[in-house]
């Protein structure tokens, strides 16, 4: 029984070779012997006649092309885990990984710093400070000695959407005294299931 059954394309990389469509091929097989839910190969870019050969040899249908995948946040589980100290024990950690069911811990101290603090700029409300057709721009203020970092820091960010379907982040610090500024971004989307 299919009906109601979540379908969830699986896909390898745009200019995809014969590891990469037998991967998509064998993990999508894999998932659906394993879990429930629909598991479809499919392929971002087009085959080459050695991939071709190995698909025909075996006697498995070629995977369809997607051109045109939308990005899904919606299916992103995303969990937070608290850092620890350097200086805990690796039976302390291996226990805390089990307990807290994940693969790694960040490492926070004095010395160390992740995500800027308690109060990152993750969690702040950021301005809109223009926008256009394919483009919107974010600033945020942050004052001298925010989170323990001298000097006040105006911070802005630029999405633009370029005409390969490619999103483009330039991000900008302005800072008016010596400071440590390190901005990144760790949004990244499902690709897949356009009718989800």
């Amino acid at each position: 029984m299919t009906q109601g059954k979540r379908k969830t394309w699986v896909i390898g990389h745009k200019n995809p070779d014969t590891d990469s469509i037998c991967a998509a091929i064998a993990y999508a097989d894999l998932k659906n012997q394993t879990e429930d839910g629909i598991f479809i190969p499919k392929r971002a870019g087009h085959m080459n006649e050695e991939t071709k050969y190995v698909l025909k040899f075996f006697d498995v249908p070629e995977p369809e092309l997607v051109t045109d995948v939308g990005a899904q946040i919606k299916d992103i589980e995303y969990r937070r885990t608290e850092g620890v100290s350097s200086h805990i024990s690796i039976k302390r950690a291996w226990e805390l990984m089990k307990n807290l069911d994940v693969v790694s811990l960040p490492i926070t101290d004095n010395e160390n710093n992740l995500h800027s603090g308690p109060d990152g700029y993750d969690k702040r409300k950021w301005e809109v400070v223009s926008q256009g057709e394919n483009t919107i721009s974010f600033a945020l203020e942050s004052p001298d000695g925010d989170q323990g970092y001298p000097g006040n820091c105006k911070v802005k960010v630029t999405y633009t959407l370029k005409d390969d379907n490619a999103v483009e982040l330039h991000y900008e610090a302005d800072c008016d005294a010596d400071t440590t500024v390190n901005l990144t971004n760790h949004t990244f989307f499902i690709l897949c299931c356009h009718d989800s």
